[in-house]
């Protein structure tokens, strides 16, 4: 029984660890769509050969609820206002995602599931976010809407699949992760 919760515990850990050492990366972003994104998120965008884009011009607008740009004397690109929450279900979930300007944070610890990524596209390819795993595995993760949910679908550098889909929804808040039994 203390083993089954170690293991969660220990992956909410480093999930823990990540977003810190993300947080002190991105302290010196520069200008650009939601800032440079300095750190491994801005690599893989380099490594799939993508480039950042707003969030808010992608087909997954209408679950985030983007807001429109408001800066006088240039082109009007929506925004995300706030962070938002997506998750399974709105208590004792699995998965949970977090969309913050244009980086997403994906976890589902019992699947030992942790993705960091930054909105971006290549060449006609539908927009997605790039990323990296929490073993530093550059990944990419396709969202996709459907009813006002939306499924994330998570593949490795080579194409593999690593999660998904995963479907998710808005929802007030960050909650606690449920058991994995």
């Amino acid at each position: 029984m203390m083993r089954a919760l170690q293991t969660p515990l220990r992956l909410r850990a480093l999930a823990a660890a990540l977003l810190l050492a993300l947080g002190l990366a991105a302290g010196g972003c520069g200008p650009g769509v939601g800032g440079s994104g300095t750190g491994n998120e801005a690599a893989a965008l380099a490594a799939f050969g993508a480039s950042a884009a707003p969030v808010c011009s992608g087909e997954i607008a209408a679950v985030l609820d983007c807001r429109p740009g408001t800066e006088p004397g240039a082109v009007s690109i929506p925004t995300l206002p706030l962070p938002v929450v997506l998750a399974d279900r709105a208590d004792s979930r699995r998965v949970q995602a977090q969309i913050d300007e244009q980086r997403l944070l994906l976890e589902a610890p019992c699947a030992g599931l942790v993705f960091v990524g930054l909105w971006g596209q290549t060449g006609r390819e539908p927009a997605r976010f790039y990323g990296v795993l929490a073993g530093g595995e550059f990944a990419s993760a396709q969202a996709q809407t459907e009813g006002g949910v939306l499924q994330i679908t998570v593949r490795d550098s080579a194409g593999r699949l690593v999660a998904g889909p995963l479907q998710v929804q808005r929802v007030s808040a960050t909650a606690a992760f449920g058991n994995c039994s």
